[in-house]
């Protein structure tokens, strides 16, 4: 008996299957298909006006202390101006109320929890 070398095509044709053939790209190149990447954590630095002399006033009143500008710096949260902290903030004074020569008395020490930078009005 003799054997016969049996091909791809000749095993392929009698049982109806298809060879997958490569698909061709211009110049050669292989096709890439878009993916995308996660991006790290990014936060804008807030910038809190102060926009009262007080030590504390009430949340809703639309007057942002410097006790209340801290603690919104400090949680993350929104000040009644529609500010809201997120990591290292900026808390800036009102020029419009702040024109003039002003004193915040503090009653108790402001804690700082976060970097916070404090542009003051003053000459320095």
């Amino acid at each position: 008996m003799r054997r016969f070398p049996i091909s791809w095509t000749t095993i392929s044709t009698q049982l109806g299957l298809k060879r997958k053939r490569k698909q061709r790209h211009q110049h050669g190149e292989r096709s890439r298909r878009p993916r995308f990447e996660p991006l790290e954590a990014r936060h804008m630095l807030a910038v809190l006006v102060v926009n009262s002399t007080a030590n504390n006033t009430p949340l809703g009143d639309g007057y942002v202390t410097l006790r209340e500008a801290v603690a919104a710096a400090n949680g993350n949260t929104t000040t009644d101006l529609g500010h809201t902290g997120s990591g290292a903030d900026t808390i800036t004074f009102d020029p419009l109320v702040f024109d003039s020569q002003k004193t915040i008395t503090l009653e108790t020490q402001l804690a700082l929890n976060s970097s916070l930078t404090i542009d003051g009005p003053g000459a320095g």
